[in-house]
């Protein structure tokens, strides 16, 4: 019984450590698509005094990532420890999720044991390449704080042993609509008509699948594919952006859509023989940039506005500061993690009101609010 008591001792007393550890940080759980991840990691790193390198981390997969230190420079000089937690899951996920109040699964930190076993919070920031609307089902924009962060450019990415290089919106509707039916000759007359082509796409709450079909005005359901057992087989669609990535690369007569920065963090070949152009155009920084490329969207940082998720004064201190550095000028047109992925919000000479809506003539973006 003494033994019993000792032990029931020290277990309430680490609970309350814990509890005493959790209440004592400053946490911010954010979750959302996976496109823009690439960018909201390293800047989420420079929060912390010293960056990366005084920062402890735990990586528990590439979408699960956990931050702990302090980061005096930006909280005043406050030295309460603070911990970002990073659970990316998919756009439209995100911001159901941040609505909902939905719990997500995050990494542990260090402190908590690390690993690769996951922690579910309610996330209190979703980055998103839709406005709310974009959801299903649609959420009132009411419920957010918004800010436009950066603009995400999508493509249609093919297998090299494709014998067309170039979609038009006809072929590309066509496409999604037939996948698993239509045959090569259907996108160029040197194509093979006994060669049936297949849509390899993400799941439907995913960015490089919302995106595309909605800036295409598709109005539909397409057949997903797999390659599963050495067959072409019907499936709801990939998780990861770089699992899909990785399938079209390796998967004969096979297109997909991803962003960018999936695209980049692929096993994919050369970049001329893998991204399919779209009405002639790559899409570059410079083609989206002046309006030549439409298949783009905004990247959006959401807060609640209200409820059990919505930020405090020192979140809100860590937020403000994130967004600040995620669309520093210097950032967006000069750093790699950026550069290669993204359009710098200034460079932009057109814009858009919505997603897939005309793209207008004019520099600018929407406004947050």
């Amino acid at each position: 019984m003494k033994t019993s008591r000792v032990l029931l001792a020290a277990i309430i007393g680490g609970l309350v450590s814990n509890t005493s550890h959790a209440q004592s940080a400053v946490e911010l759980d954010i979750t959302g698509g996976q496109t823009f991840k690439s960018a909201v990691i390293n800047r989420a790193y420079q929060l912390f005094d010293g960056g990366a390198a005084q920062t402890s981390s735990n990586v528990a997969d590439s979408n699960h990532i956990s931050l702990e230190g302090t980061a005096s420079g930006v909280l005043g000089g406050n030295t309460t420890n603070v911990i970002i937690r990073l659970g990316f899951t998919s756009t439209e996920q995100g911001v159901l999720d941040l609505a909902q109040a939905n719990q997500v699964g995050f990494a542990r930190t260090v402190a908590e044991g690390g690993g690769t076993a996951l922690v579910s919070n309610i996330a209190n920031v979703s980055f998103s390449d839709i406005f709310p609307g974009s959801a299903v089902p649609p959420q009132n924009v009411a419920l957010f704080h918004e800010q436009v962060i950066g603009v995400v450019p999508f493509a249609f990415v093919g297998h090299s042993d494709l014998a067309f290089s170039n979609l038009t919106r006809e072929t590309a509707i066509s496409f999604f609509e037939f996948s698993g039916e239509i045959s090569e000759n259907f996108f160029t007359t040197t194509g093979n008509p006994s060669k049936t082509i297949y849509y390899f796409g993400r799941s439907n709450t995913a960015g490089a699948r919302i995106v595309p079909e909605i800036d295409l005005a598709y109005v539909g359901s397409p057949q997903i594919y797999g390659f599963v057992g050495g067959q072409y087989t019907p499936t709801s669609g990939y998780t990861t952006a770089s699992s899909l990535v990785a399938a079209v690369a390796a998967t004969p007569a096979t297109i997909g859509t991803a962003g960018i920065a999936d695209f980049l963090a692929g096993p994919a070949p050369n970049v001329d023989d893998f991204i399919l152009t779209y009405e002639g155009y790559y899409p570059t920084p410079t083609n989206v940039a002046l309006g030549y490329y439409p298949i783009w969207s905004y990247d959006h940082a959401y807060t609640r506005r209200s409820g059990t998720n919505a930020l405090n004064s020192l979140q809100e201190e860590l937020f403000t500061n994130l967004v600040a550095q995620l669309t520093n000028q210097v950032f967006q047109t000069s750093n790699a993690v950026y550069t290669n992925s993204f359009v710098g919000l200034t460079q932009m000479q057109v814009n858009r009101l919505g997603d897939g809506t005309v793209i207008i003539p004019g520099p600018g973006w929407p406004a947050g609010n």
